[in-house]
């Protein structure tokens, strides 16, 4: 087995393993962690940009996707949610 990147959803702390923590050792959310690429690994450790693959209504509904029968919800409150997204997409 090759150990991967991981990226928590939630609070976008990185591991490196062959699997990801069941629960994030940051924010406490249980499988929240999806694979990613060493490049945006390298971009997320060092504060640089990564190229949004699309638009910021695109990335609300697959935060929305991604919680849905998870045991946790995206805030109710969306303009959080907006001003959490513009700190992404800047």
């Amino acid at each position: 087995m090759k150990k991967k990147f991981w990226r928590c959803f939630v609070c976008n702390d990185i591991h490196w393993g062959l699997k990801p923590p069941e629960i994030c050792p940051t924010c406490r959310v249980k499988d929240a962690y999806v694979e990613i690429s060493a490049r945006e690994a390298k971009a997320i450790l060092s504060g640089a940009s990564v190229d949004a693959e699309f638009d910021k209504e695109a990335f609300r509904v697959a935060i929305v996707a991604f919680a849905g029968g998870a045991e946790f919800q995206v805030n109710p409150d969306r303009e959080k949610v907006e001003m959490l997204i513009e700190g992404v997409y800047n």
